[in-house]
């Protein structure tokens, strides 16, 4: 065994072939002048397949190690994945992290689809924060309990395609609030991880603000300046190289002269650019319903920034009249523009029996809303304790289709959910 794999490995370049198209040609002929076939045209191949096919063509040699582990290669293959789109859950269980996913289901022609949810992995450690996919990777963080007295913030990378994953360096603080971001600079090619900390967990502006980019010889934290002093409200959302997020941006205050008095603040939203690592403000639409406590879900619209919300709030109930899109068109500028949809009939005959959550726009133009909670909705008698709905609005028809997701879970579990999620083969 061992010296075949030896043999394996030391192999030049391996080709595939195509038995030449000449009518003369015998089958002899053609297996012993075959016409390879472009290497192009393998990686195009391999890129649409699935990711089990591509992981065992990583043990044929070391050109197949190298050249599927390559950026272009990678990229290709997440760029395919893209076009096959699935739906990201995530729970906590018993102190662990569980995530499944599902078809993220683009045919629009059916009103209700059953779909099953396929299992990736368990984290087992009791997350402390999960940060949105991105590219087919997750960022999380958990507390490293070092002694009775001390605990380490420590952010790892997981791979849900492959499994891998990348425990980075602790974070550089004695603080207690700890606050990550995950970003992508889709020109420099790279992810990196934000992390904020300030003094107390409160509403006070992060003091210390650091960067760690993935893909570099030594992992390190790196402090930068922020010349906006905030507190992150939300989660972050990366679109085209920028991570948006709420926040509560202070104005001058003298904390030496009033030490337990939080500054005044104003909500709005921050806009870090992964590649140049600046900060900058985005002031809210003046009739946007945006405060410390009231802070609607940030979206992925066509590009840009958007804000979903209904009455100001960041579900649907049975008291909503109408959802509200608002859309960035220019962040130099703020210039935000607003879309109402009344809430169509299928949609208020839902909410009257629960809430909907905003998760997201999908490509094809359709809102996504679902419950926050397992079992939260009861559609019938016949009610199947692993059954969990997802319902797609699409803008343009004012049509709703519910997607029925099986196979999670049978007992109440308050579920996170993104959109867009995709394989990646990276190995981390």
């Amino acid at each position: 065994m061992e010296t075949r794999r030896q043999h394996s490995e030391d192999s030049p370049t391996p080709t595939i072939s195509r038995g030449s198209n000449t009518g003369s040609c015998t089958s002899t002929n053609r297996i012993q002048n075959p016409d390879p076939i472009p290497n192009d045209l393998i990686m195009e191949i391999l890129s649409r397949s699935p990711a089990k096919s591509v992981a065992r063509c990583l043990c044929l040699s070391k050109f197949w190690a190298s050249t599927l582990r390559s950026r272009g290669f990678t990229d290709l293959f997440v760029t395919k994945s893209s076009a096959r789109p699935r739906i990201l859950f995530s729970f906590r269980e018993n102190g662990k992290l569980v995530f499944y996913s599902a078809p993220q289901i683009q045919n629009q022609d059916e009103n209700s689809i059953l779909v099953a949810a396929k299992h990736h992995m368990v984290f087992r450690f009791d997350c402390s924060e999960l940060c949105r996919p991105l590219r087919g990777l997750v960022c999380l963080t958990y507390l490293r309990v070092v002694s009775a007295s001390t605990k380490n913030t420590v952010p790892v990378i997981w791979n849900l395609t492959t499994g891998h994953s990348l425990s980075l360096p602790k974070v550089k603080t004695r603080r207690v609030g700890v606050k990550s971001f995950f970003g992508f600079d889709p020109i420099g090619k790279q992810f990196k991880v934000l992390c904020m900390t300030s003094t107390v967990y409160w509403k006070e502006s992060c003091v210390e603000h650091q960067i760690l980019t993935l893909g570099t010889k030594k992992l390190s934290w790196k402090m930068i300046d922020c010349s906006i002093p905030h507190y992150p409200l939300s989660g972050g959302i990366c679109i085209n190289g920028c991570v948006y997020y709420h926040a509560l941006v202070h104005e001058a205050h003298d904390v030496k002269r009033h030490p337990f008095v939080p500054p005044p603040s104003v909500p709005g939203i921050v806009c870090f650019d992964v590649r140049s690592e600046s900060f900058r403000f985005i002031n809210k639409a003046e009739d946007m319903l945006v405060t410390e406590v009231r802070h609607p879900t940030l979206a992925d619209y066509k590009g840009k920034l958007s804000v979903l919300s209904s009455d100001g709030f960041e579900y649907v109930t049975g008291e909503s009249s109408c959802l509200e899109l608002w859309v960035l068109q220019d962040a130099e500028q703020h210039q935000w523009s607003k879309h109402i949809y009344l809430v169509p009939t299928m949609l208020k005959n839902v909410v009257a029996r629960t809430v909907l959550y905003f998760v997201g726009v999908t490509g094809t133009d359709e809102i996504v809303l679902s419950p926050q909670y397992k079992s939260d909705l009861v559609l019938s008698v016949q009610h199947i304790p692993d059954q969990f709905y997802v319902f797609y609005y699409n803008i343009e028809k004012n049509t709703i289709r519910r997607v029925e997701i099986q196979g999670m879970i049978r007992d109440r579990r308050r579920i996170h959910i993104s959109l867009d999620h995709v394989e990646n083969v990276n190995i981390l």
